[in-house]
């Protein structure tokens, strides 16, 4: 089925989904730069600000399942392309919230959006890619979120501390509304086109949940998803609020969890291809980062650069390898493979609700030095579970390797 599509459309649909997924992820952070004004004007404390954060989780996590439901009994484009709208329409209208409660209210719905958009798009992209080579395409898919991100940290600080968080919303949402009318018009296939999907998306829903191995890789990565998301959301607030650094390069430090995984995505995926493992690329990352998140408190300027530039790259080898380990699994087929990293996702997402409100409160009582401990120890809490992954290569080793 491969052959029927030319190189230039696999690269032209990889370049067009990993453009959205920048934007998709540039509309996750550009409320982040601004936090300390919304509090300002809201009148909010930081347990507010973390409940503010952990609205958007509860929706992406909860919408997970029912997103790569909907797109098994549909298609894969159609989610993406309403996923992006609603990310637009939401921070659109987040930029007039009259009220914290309302501006928490359309964050839900922004994770909702960011549901429909995610897993749908890895099955958009994948399939066009054989097995050794869905890492390297999934790397840049990884890399495509790190890239908005690290845009929304570092360009946001500026536009907010000029035009206001308000504007620096309106600017995300407008930069989705042409990137999903290229989607449209260009991503002219869909998963049927490779066989082996599931004529029923309730059995597809009902074997993924049934797989101990999806369910391993999921909760195992809780934690880690958890403290990068609190390290993305609330350093720039902690470094501007407690140790009184400018806003400019507050957002540069926190960037950097975000900048370095775009070749890092890359690398961790072309090496698990390579080396034909993904559980390596899994664990040893994951239980680094947990240590290396709870020094954060403790850094100064020049060791949080070093601290953070490490946390990036081994997020980012964690994260591309589970995202390519479904695609390994024979048991699983095409249209189940959304539904797989949508568990995995919901999974980690609905887990990492708790630590933005057990972080500030932390922060509030005892101290940021213990808030970021008690983040490194929550991600280092769920590792146990990547023990008990089985290499999904493993079933692969005496196949013929092919190319694009």
């Amino acid at each position: 089925m491969l052959n029927k599509f030319s190189p230039r459309y696999k690269f032209e649909v990889l370049a067009v989904v990993a453009i959205a997924r920048i934007v998709y992820s540039l509309n996750w952070y550009t409320l982040s730069p601004g936090l300390s004004q919304v509090g300002t004007a809201f009148n909010a404390s930081v347990q507010s600000l973390g409940i503010l954060e952990s609205s958007f989780l509860a929706g992406a996590g909860l919408f997970q399942l029912p997103a790569a439901y909907a797109a098994a009994r549909w298609n894969a484009k159609l989610l993406i392309i309403s996923g992006l709208s609603l990310i637009a329409l939401t921070n659109g209208l987040a930029s007039f919230a009259p009220s914290l409660v309302i501006l928490t209210i359309l964050r839900f719905f922004l994770g909702v959006g960011a549901a429909m958009f995610f897993s749908p798009a890895i099955v958009v992209v994948a399939p066009l890619f054989r097995n050794e080579k869905q890492g390297l395409a999934l790397g840049v898919y990884s890399s495509a979120f790190n890239i908005g991100g690290a845009i929304a940290l570092l360009g946001w600080a500026y536009i907010i501390e000029i035009y206001t968080w308000r504007i620096g919303l309106l600017i995300g949402a407008a930069l989705a509304v042409p990137v999903t009318a290229m989607l449209i018009v260009m991503i002219k296939h869909s998963e049927r086109d490779f066989g082996q999907v599931s004529a029923d998306p309730g059995k597809a829903v009902f074997n993924v949940l049934k797989s101990r191995q999806i369910w391993y890789m999921g909760v195992g990565i809780i934690g880690l998803w958890s403290a990068s998301y609190v390290i993305s959301q609330f350093l720039p607030y902690f470094e501007t609020t407690v140790n009184l650094m400018n806003p400019a390069p507050a957002g540069f430090l926190a960037s950097l969890i975000l900048v370095v995984p775009i070749p890092g995505s890359i690398l961790g995926g072309w090496l698990s291809d390579k080396l034909r493992n993904r559980k390596a690329f899994l664990l040893y990352p994951t239980i680094a980062f947990g240590f290396g998140t709870a020094l954060i408190g403790f850094a100064k300027f020049d060791e949080t650069l070093v601290v953070l530039s490490m946390l990036g790259l081994l997020q980012s080898f964690s994260f591309v390898s589970m995202y390519a380990a479904p695609f390994q699994m024979d048991e699983i087929k095409v249209n189940e493979k959304a539904i797989s990293i949508s568990l995995m996702n919901s999974v980690q997402i609905l887990g990492a609700f708790i630590l933005p409100i057990l972080f500030a409160s932390v922060a509030l009582n005892s101290g940021y030095e213990y808030a970021w401990i008690i983040a490194g120890a929550f991600t280092l809490g769920f590792v146990p579970f990547l023990v008990f992954v089985r290499e999904p290569f493993k079933k692969r080793e005496h196949a013929e390797i092919q190319d694009v």
